[in-house]
């Protein structure tokens, strides 16, 4: 087994009406199968999917879109979509057992950074 450390910080002002503070760190635990880091090209006219849905462990996902334009659409593996990966932007995420996810570029393809590993 292997572990991946998580960090989110977010602080600002302005945006409510105490200073913005959160700092979280978690410790993830994770067994194979999985995919360290690689790159793909995601087509804009069809669906590229990254965890099938026949896959049936729960599974944590990083992806990052390095495109400066497009977005990318976030959806499971049966097409329905949930969420969108703007220009530069970057997430993880646990991909519920046997519903797959897959991600479809906006205009034009983008290059995606992405990595997946099963939760132990």
């Amino acid at each position: 087994m292997a572990t991946i450390t998580t960090k989110l910080s977010l602080t600002g002002s302005g945006l409510t009406s105490n200073q913005l503070s959160l700092n979280l760190n978690d410790l993830l635990t994770v067994t194979t199968p999985h995919l360290g880091l690689s790159k793909i090209s995601a087509p804009h006219n069809s669906a590229t999917v990254i965890i099938a849905s026949s896959i049936s462990a729960a599974t944590y996902v990083y992806l990052r879109n390095t495109d400066t334009t497009n977005y990318i659409a976030l959806k499971n593996d049966a097409g329905n979509g949930w969420g969108k990966l703007h220009p530069g932007e970057s997430i993880m995420f646990a991909v519920y057992p046997s519903v797959g996810f897959e991600i479809q570029a906006a205009v034009a393809s983008c290059v995606v950074e992405y990595g997946y590993w099963t939760k132990a």
